[in-house]
């Protein structure tokens, strides 16, 4: 994954993406608790069916033995936890061809707009600096033009990222 603050592109390394996911998991879960009991049963056959039509797909694809692996919770486990933990690595995919783009209000010191990309062909970009001042080169690979997703937060929302 990229992320692109002010034009400027920095590669973010599996590790912090693996802890960007970790977090998202972790967000998930306490949203999740947070949803009525009788609720979370209500979605319970819902989320078996979509597990169910996944794992006819993947039987057809990779086999009946990796489907059932990949596609049925735990004994007793809650299913629609295990959604959650499949999107997870769905995830972990997307992030391989996605950019984050930053742009900042110098004056404010607030985002003025957050969007995702798709990576362009050829888009590399370069290692997100440990310490703040380190001041990087230029990404000098092409961009694609990208799809361009409508803001994710508000001009009033504030973003930290944690080193």
């Amino acid at each position: 994954m990229n992320i692109e603050i002010n034009g400027q592109i920095y590669e973010i390394t599996p590790e912090k993406q693996e802890e960007l996911i970790l977090q998202l998991w972790q967000m998930w879960l306490e949203q999740y608790q947070d949803i009525p009991l009788g609720y979370r049963i209500l979605a319970k056959p819902f989320t078996r069916k979509v597990l169910l039509d996944m794992e006819t797909k993947i039987a057809k694809e990779q086999g009946k033995e990796r489907a059932m692996q990949v596609c049925r919770p735990a004994k007793g486990g809650d299913p629609n936890l295990h959604l959650l933990w499949i999107l997870a690595g769905f995830s972990r995919e997307a992030m391989k061809y996605a950019t984050i783009c930053i742009d900042t209000e110098e004056a404010t010191d607030t985002i003025s707009d957050l969007t995702f990309r798709l990576k362009g062909e050829g888009e590399s970009g370069r290692p997100l600096a440990i310490h703040g001042n380190e001041r990087l080169g230029e990404d000098d690979s092409s961009e694609g033009s990208g799809y361009q997703a409508r803001p994710v937060v508000s001009d009033e929302q504030t973003l930290h990222f944690r080193q």
